[in-house]
């Protein structure tokens, strides 16, 4: 966007043309098209702030005018004009691990509040078929869930009004794994842990998006470190995030990509302890942020104190917030809203 101002009277032939392009001021209509519209975002330049906004009282000799090609005023872009060249939309994503022992009908109200509140979701624990019913038939919401024995309990559901399914499959995080007595049960294994994978085409935005949608292993983790006593249980947690890492980095060479789920490790103390196979630094390698680098300050997470439920992409979050209002799981939706640019031409 230009901004320009009318130049006064005064001027000498020797001012440097660099002091002129330091004084030039923005009016206050056009900083509200340049700022976001919530969130801190990034800093503002020092020129926006500094500048001061009174009217300058000098002008360049006819001579000079002519060889800088300033004969005329510069024009203003109008406010509105900036706004569509730097046109956003807003899109809110989500994450609700809704406990996989609540009841159908306690399923569907959390789903259908949930569905109030975000534009797309990613859900953990869903079983049973009687609860995909109740996805099925989500007013103005489409979803995915992959098939039985592949990451089921991890459908990921969008507007639908919005958003159109290009394809949807799944991704193995790690195989079946031989854990012993890790985690209080002798001999155990776990289960092989898949993550949903879903492409949309936003018919708003233009643009491709891919959600990642996971659950992964609990009890490796704990203050952001490895639960001692652990070693095969930390092997396959920084093992299914390693898988991941390389699903985002397959996925994000097409379509912008957005990672939900519950990833069973606090995000406040995995930023503070920053181990370079927890999700913190493993995203960062991707330039991706947490949604809650945004806001994280309630002294409550997702679950308990912590931060588990977590949405991650490679742009800050706007806002960030959870809905401890919706008491229907042991856990709480976590959303962050972004600011997504309309394309200049159309996805495929």
């Amino acid at each position: 966007m230009t901004c320009a101002r009318r130049l006064g009277s005064g001027a000498g032939v020797g001012q440097d043309v660099r002091s002129i392009t330091s004084r030039i001021a923005v009016r206050p209509a056009d900083r509200k098209v340049m700022l976001a519209v919530s969130g801190p975002g990034p800093p503002r330049p020092a020129a926006f702030s500094e500048v001061p906004m009174t009217r300058s009282r000098w002008t360049l000799p006819a001579a000079l005018v002519v060889a800088l090609g300033l004969a005329a005023p510069l024009a203003t872009v109008p406010a509105s004009q900036g706004a569509v060249a730097a046109q956003t939309v807003t899109t809110r994503m989500g994450t609700y691990n809704i406990r996989a022992g609540v009841s159908t009908a306690t399923f569907e109200r959390a789903v259908r509040d949930l569905a109030t509140r975000v534009d797309v979701a990613g859900l953990q624990e869903v079983n049973h078929r009687d609860k995909e019913a109740v996805l099925a038939n989500l007013p103005g919401f489409g979803y995915f869930r992959p098939a039985r024995g592949y990451g089921e309990q991890n459908p990921v559901i969008w507007d639908s009004s919005r958003f159109t399914k290009l394809s949807a499959t799944h991704r193995r995080l790690s195989a079946r794994t031989y854990i012993g007595n890790e985690l209080g049960r002798p001999g155990q294994y776990v289960a092989p842990i898949f993550s949903a994978v879903v492409r949309l085409r936003d018919d708003t935005t233009r643009q491709r998006l891919t959600v990642v949608n996971v659950h992964l292993t609990p009890g490796a983790v704990y203050g952001g470190n490895p639960v001692p006593g652990r070693p095969r249980v930390w092997r396959l947690f920084t093992r299914q995030i390693a898988n991941l890492m390389d699903v985002v980095a397959a996925e994000k060479r097409s379509a912008k990509v957005f990672v939900t789920g519950d990833f069973n490790v606090g995000w406040v103390a995995d930023e503070r302890t920053r181990r370079t196979k927890l999700p913190f630094m493993s995203f960062r390698r991707q330039s991706f942020a947490s949604n809650w680098a945004t806001r994280h300050d309630w002294n409550r997470g997702t679950h308990s104190k912590s931060l588990i439920d977590q949405v991650w992409t490679n742009q800050r979050a706007a806002t960030a917030s959870v809905i401890f209002s919706m008491g229907y799981s042991d856990h709480y939706p976590g959303i962050g809203t972004y600011q997504l640019p309309v394309a200049t031409t159309t996805a495929g």
